[in-house]
This record gives structure tokens, sequence and C-alpha cells, in this order.
């Protein structure tokens, strides 16, 4: 009877040790199948899975549970956490540009209400909105955005979201991205900061995402790479992207890599967020918060400073010197 029990006990302690591995290789080495995108879309809430077991191993003192969920949860929160390469300073402004930029996810009626009735009282330099093509909305934006940010464009995307951008800097050099025809489209251009600074360039698109369409997302991410390092290479750059990913999918992390972007929130929710806006490493972002009931994202950016090399700080201390 007591061989027995080991042996059930001994395939228990398996069946788990195989789980865990196989949900862990699943998050940090995905491959092109829905079951691990899946996975690493709920990479937080294994995580937790994992950390909570151990406790109850602990409690039971089972070590063949303790330490496989442990150490699985130790991997994944290192993974989590070298997918987020966050550069938050929440100092004091080093400069006296400090780009205000907004982005907003309007995916149905409630949520185009309350913008409605909210945004008038919206402090920002730039505004990205993605939203179904509401004629009413679209008069709104007209009458009371464009006062405050008087260069705007507008495009249509797959014949039913329009993407609008409002800029209190001049926007140059306006562009379409067609991707499969014109049923994914990205609007791009370049804010004009003044005389002093760079040109911020930015891009707003969609990103198909939906049961079985990761493979259109990637090619989709691919293209938008390859436009940006066509044009975007000596200027900063802002995406902002509306799709439920979270920073770590394989979808995300290659884009983010192959353009060395960052994002500007810490993706530690349960849930996807639909609202992301990626940076190059030549900004520095400063702050961010949530606005509008959770519908949209808020984030202020600044002009990275160069690093003194030993040579311009010796001539420093010399001029300081004379």
């Amino acid at each position: 009877m007591k061989i027995k029990n080991f042996i059930k006990a001994q395939n228990i302690s398996l069946l788990w040790l195989f789980l865990v591995t196989l949900l862990t290789l699943g998050v940090v080495l995905p491959v092109d199948m829905n079951a691990s995108h899946f996975l690493s879309g709920h990479a937080i809430t294994i995580m937790l899975l994992f950390l909570g077991t151990g406790f109850v191993g602990f409690v039971l003192r089972n070590n063949t549970i303790i330490f496989p969920s442990f150490l699985a949860c130790i991997v994944l929160c290192t993974f989590i956490k070298e997918s987020l390469t966050q550069e938050f300073t929440y100092s004091i402004p080093t400069d006296d540009i400090e780009v205000r930029v907004a982005h907003l996810v309007l995916d149905n009626q409630e949520s185009i209400a309350a913008f409605g009735q909210s945004f008038a009282g919206l402090e920002t330099d730039f505004l990205s909105i993605q939203t179904p093509i509401e004629p009413t909305l679209e008069l709104q934006l007209m009458d009371e955005l464009s006062k405050k940010m008087p260069y705007w464009n507008k495009t249509i995307c797959n014949n039913n979201t329009a993407l609008f951008v409002f800029s209190s800097y001049e926007l140059k050099d306006l562009d379409t991205i067609y991707c499969n025809g014109n049923q994914r489209v990205s609007l791009v251009g370049t804010m004009f900061i003044d005389s002093t600074h760079d040109q911020i360039s930015f891009l707003s698109t969609k990103v198909p995402m939906g049961q079985g369409m990761h493979q259109e997302a990637e090619k989709h991410l691919d293209q938008l790479s390859e436009y940006i390092n066509t044009n975007f290479q000596d200027r900063p750059l802002l995406t902002l992207s509306g799709t439920k990913l979270v920073s770590w999918t394989p979808e995300l992390q290659g884009f983010r890599a192959a353009n060395r972007l960052n994002d500007s929130k810490i993706d530690l929710e349960l849930i996807a967020r639909d609202e992301h806006i990626f940076y190059s490493k030549d900004l520095v972002c400063t702050g961010f918060t949530e606005i509008l009931d959770g519908n949209g994202i808020l984030a202020t950016y600044q002009f990275r400073r160069p690093k003194k090399t030993a040579y311009n700080y010796k001539n420093d201390k010399m001029r300081s010197a004379l």
C-alpha cells in the first residue's frame, strides 16, 4: 500500500514538473502557435499561479512542488523584467521642452460618449485617437480640439476605423502606410518642435489582433519596421498602437528590438492593454498616467541629453577656471 502511494505521489510530482516546464517554456520561448501566444499574453497570471502553488507546497512540506514552482516563478519574473526596458526619470525637467503626448483607443459608443464629455479639459501637445467612424465625434473634434491644436490629420483604416492626430506643433511629412491593400492603414508624420530641437516623428497604427491573426500582426509590424528604418533613422520616434498585446508577446518584442524602442508603461496588469506609446532611445519618458477612465494614456517626453565625454568634461573644467 505504501509503495502504491509512493508511486502515485511520484507520478503527480512528475506531472506537475512537466506542466511547470511546459508553461514556462511556452512563455519564455514562444513558437508560432495560438497556444503559445495565449501563454505569452497571460505570463503574469501564470507567474502568480506558480507563486501561490509554491506557498501551498511550503505549507504541505512538499519539496517536489516547492522548488519547481518557485524556480519557474523566478524565471518568469526575470523574463518579464528583462522585457520591460523602462527609463522613467520622474525628475525635475532638464530642458525647457517637455512634450505631452496622449493616445486614446475608443472602441465602443460608451467610451466615445465619455470622451465627448471630458476631452475639453485634456491638456496635451499631441493627441492620437483611434475610433470607429463616428460623424458626431468628428464634428466635436474639429470644433473643440482644432482651437487648441490647429494642426491635424485623419485617415480611414479598413473602412470602419478612423485614425486622428492633433498637434499644437506644426505637422510635416505626413504620409500613410498601406498593408494588405487598404485593409491596414497607418498614419505617419513629423512634429516640428522649434529651430533648436530635433523634429519628433510619429506613427499611429492599429495592429490586427484576434484569433488566428498573429501572422497578420507580425507581417504588419515588420512592414512598419521597414518604413521606420528607411524614413526615421535620424529623428526621435513615437509609435502609437491600438492592440490587445502585452510588451513581452513575440510580435511586440520583435518590433521593439528591431527599432530600439521602449514602452512607456510597465505592463504588469492581468489583462492586455489596448493603448501603447513606444518611444526611441533619443527620448526620455518623464511621466505616465491613465486618462479618461482608462480609455487613454498620457505621457511626457524630453530629448535625451548627450553624455559628456572625458574630453568635453576637461574642457568644461578649463572654461570654469578661466
